[in-house]
């Protein structure tokens, strides 16, 4: 694809990739660090924890060192506490 061509496409065609992933907050107990990552109720597996864009209470976190990846699973350094909030964002596969 040359320059002009990415120029025009619509933006439609971009965003086919990410993914808005379903809140998990109602397993946050301060016990548990390992949850499953779905979009709509269907597995995500990210190829890297910078794939993902991820909010705790308000927070945005940092892949290297707040939460990994394991599959379809996001492991977070700390455990979540029951009340925080949770919001995340697949960016899709690495280009």
């Amino acid at each position: 694809m040359n320059i002009l061509e990415f120029l025009v496409k619509p933006p439609e065609l971009f965003s086919y990739n990410i993914k808005k992933l379903d809140d998990i907050s109602g397993s946050f107990n301060g016990i548990t660090t390992s949850f499953s990552i779905t979009s709509n109720s269907t597995a995500v597996t990210p190829p890297s924890s910078q794939s993902l864009i991820v909010n705790l209470g308000g927070v945005i976190q940092d892949p290297s060192d707040d939460y990994s990846v394991s599959g379809s699973n996001l492991i977070f350094s700390t455990a979540p506490v029951n009340g925080l909030s949770f919001s995340g964002v697949s960016l899709g596969p690495a280009i």
